[in-house]
């Protein structure tokens, strides 16, 4: 593209499309957000609070799709009677201006679902650049966290018309209750709210109650909400107080139906001590990691965990010390992982089979037999940690499903050393290719940093993953590992998604 103007609606997608135009274009790259009753003021904040912080070309255009038909009547149409005034003007902005293009921030997930707005972009001739580069939600995200967008991690949210049942007129009175009503429910802590009306706890900031229970009722602001014409659900005479929700056991969270779900996404690379520090990121305590490692019985590590920074990303870094620790041929390993009895046998299995993936890429890589190799840096006792501490951790954080994204590889790139091979490591790509696991493709900002993924990285997400796609998930915490690597031009970091999703 020459020259483009991007339709930028303060959401992740749009944000990331116009931050890589302007890296692009510089001027020749023009963000523009639309203004009607239906864009919540938020995120009209946000478009303008990542424009500045970027410097983008930005400007401001007032749509009025109230003056549709379609759009007022709010059938399932609805969106594209909007889009359709929105292109309408953008079409005609780039025409005046010389704009070669006008583009969208749509990414393949959006091209599963019932999207009448998108009909009305193929009809102006709409370019979607990440539709183009196969980008869907997971990896828009993972850019837009390299990238240093603040909106990475923004949830989606479409217009304020859309929380209006279709069949019932779109107003400007309804769209500015609906957003007076969540406003009040973000200040309560609240950043999304779907379904049917509910009663909401929760957790006080102050302190704890009379009874212990620590959990206090909101704060209402009552004339706030009369102003926005909503209720809260205070308890009155026509409104009795209600009782705390017994919910059926398919209907919750943790009910039988549920599943604990951990999703792996491999940002700027994967190790064993990421996976590990993403976990202690996640919540899991040192001292569960230190109970696995005395339960191999190893003498002589120490295991400390460190907050640290990669490109303004926080996160958690596992800090292994094996130094005053022998060395372990893998017959030795295995072993000592069954003899583990301290350990759960799904721990040790799991466990197990890391070390065997990670043994037969080794013997294939040197044609010898698994139980004669000879290891060089997969030899110390931090390999060991690794493998049992991240298998234990997820068990004690009950997860029991896992799933993980492409991994990184990075740059191919010359020996680490006289003798040695180049990025990836052989015996990463062997794992790789005996788990048939996708791998991500090369990006120009990782040249000259090296290796991004270990085997040891590579035999832990390739044993335990079950599916490499990102599930659809409840999601209750994010832990972020960080790696040894401290490169300008992405953060070397894994998070970790937990959640919850149901069982098949």
């Amino acid at each position: 593209m020459q020259s483009v103007v991007v339709a930028y609606s303060g959401g992740v997608d749009s944000a990331l499309l116009s931050v890589a135009a302007h890296r692009a274009l510089g001027q020749r790259a023009l963000a523009v957000t639309a203004i009607s009753p239906a864009l919540a003021a938020r995120d009209l904040g946000d478009a303008e609070s990542v424009a500045h912080q970027f410097g983008l070309n930005h400007r401001v255009i007032h749509t009025d799709e109230l003056q549709r038909e379609g759009y007022v009547a709010n059938s399932p149409q609805r969106c594209y009677f909007c889009k359709t005034e929105l292109y309408d003007q953008l079409a005609a902005l780039a025409s005046a201006e010389s704009y070669a293009w006008v583009a969208n921030g749509a990414n393949t997930d959006d091209l599963g679902d019932y999207r009448p707005g998108m009909t009305a972009a193929a009809e102006h001739n709409i370019r979607s650049p990440m539709v183009e580069a196969g980008m869907d939600k997971a990896q828009v995200r993972a850019a837009a966290l390299w990238l240093g967008v603040p909106l990475w991690d923004k949830p989606a949210q479409p217009c304020l018309s859309s929380r209006i049942p279709y069949g019932t007129p779109v107003t400007v009175e309804s769209l500015r209750r609906i957003e007076a009503a969540e406003d009040i429910l973000r200040d309560l802590g609240l950043r999304e709210v779907r379904g049917p009306p509910s009663r909401q706890a929760v957790p006080h900031r102050g302190g704890r109650r009379r009874d212990g229970t620590g959990i206090c009722p909101p704060r209402r602001d009552h004339a706030a909400a009369e102003r926005a014409g909503v209720s809260l659900g205070v308890p009155g005479p026509e409104r009795p107080a209600l009782r705390q929700p017994q919910r059926r056991a398919a209907d919750s969270r943790d009910g039988p139906t549920a599943v604990k779900t951990a999703y792996i996404q491999s940002v700027g690379g994967a190790s064993g001590d990421m996976l590990l520090g993403a976990l202690l990121d996640a919540g899991l305590p040192l001292d569960t990691v230190k109970e696995a490692v005395n339960a191999l019985g190893i003498p002589g590590v120490e295991i400390a965990m460190a907050t640290e920074m990669r490109c303004e990303v926080r996160g958690t870094r596992a800090l292994v010390d094996v130094s005053a620790a022998p060395r372990y041929s893998p017959r030795q390993m295995l072993d000592a992982v069954a003899g583990a009895a301290a350990l759960s046998a799904h721990t040790r299995e799991r466990a197990t089979a890391a070390l065997n993936a990670l043994f037969a890429a080794e013997a294939r890589v040197h044609g010898d037999d698994p139980d004669q190799i000879h290891l060089h840096e997969l030899g110390t006792a931090d390999t060991l940690v690794d493998v049992v501490g991240v298998v234990h951790g997820l068990e004690q954080l009950g997860v029991e499903r896992v799933y993980a994204a492409p991994l990184v590889l990075g740059e191919p790139g010359g020996p680490r050393r006289p003798g040695g091979y180049s990025n990836p490591a052989p015996a990463t790509l062997e794992i790789i290719a005996a788990s048939g696991a996708p791998v991500a493709p090369e990006r120009a900002f990782h040249a000259g940093v090296g290796e991004l993924t270990t085997p040891t990285g590579a035999a832990l997400i390739t044993t335990l993953a079950e599916e490499f796609r990102q599930p659809a998930l409840a999601l209750n915490r994010i832990g972020v590992g960080v790696g040894g690597k401290d490169p300008a031009a992405f953060p070397n970091v894994l998070r970790l998604w937990l959640g919850r999703n149901r069982r098949r």
